[in-house]
């Protein structure tokens, strides 16, 4: 009986974690499949509120406005409490002043132009973009509901971000960010709409 019961144990032991870092990598697949699948050819487009929570303060900072996110670009319009418009893309950031009618790139540092770039395939799930700066940890939550948590593999990142959290249900609807200064920023996108985009 106990030679058996030590037999179980050691085919336990030795076959499990190969089985279930197969299971695991199937998994993380079939998650990629799934947003790519959502996020194919398409735009998108919605409301966000977002809350920074800055260690010093007791209360949040909150901001509200619209987003678009397009093939090459995310266009970040805040409302409240003033008025602001941004763009994250391959370049940078750009302040779309109003008061001077003129687009001011303000990412000058290498680090902010990174995360410049990283903007939109958090929305995306661009895989290429997204584990070319990230480690990468998947969890399924429900049938068509993951999180994501990505912690940054570049030097200049790391001195930036502890990690960036992500909960998708067909689209993002979460961000979460914690900065290495304490820092924390919750991002909800609401009224989301997917939009399918010319060939």
């Amino acid at each position: 009986m106990l030679r058996s019961k030590v037999i179980a144990f050691l085919v336990l032991f030795f076959v499990s974690p190969p089985f279930i870092a197969k299971a695991a990598s199937t998994e993380n697949e079939a998650f990629w499949q799934y947003w790519q699948n959502q996020m194919l050819a398409k735009s998108l487009s919605g409301k966000f509120l977002q809350e920074k929570h800055i260690a010093v303060l007791r209360k949040p900072l909150v901001s509200k406005g619209t987003f678009k996110v397009e093939s090459d670009k995310v266009d970040w319009m805040m409302t409240f409490p003033i008025t602001k418009h941004f763009t994250f893309d391959q370049n940078g950031i750009v302040d779309h002043s109003k008061s001077t009618n003129q687009a001011n790139v303000i990412s000058n540092d290498q680090a902010l132009k990174q995360f410049s770039a990283i903007f939109r395939p958090l929305f995306t799930g661009d895989k290429t973009q997204l584990q070319q700066f990230f480690s990468i940890n998947i969890r399924k939550l429900s049938e068509d509901k993951w999180e994501l948590d990505l912690r940054p593999k570049d030097e200049l990142l790391r001195k930036g971000l502890v990690n960036v959290e992500l909960v998708i249900n067909q689209v993002v609807n979460i961000i979460r960010i914690t900065e290495t200064n304490g820092d924390k920023t919750l991002i909800k996108l609401l009224d989301v709409q997917t939009v399918s985009t010319p060939n």
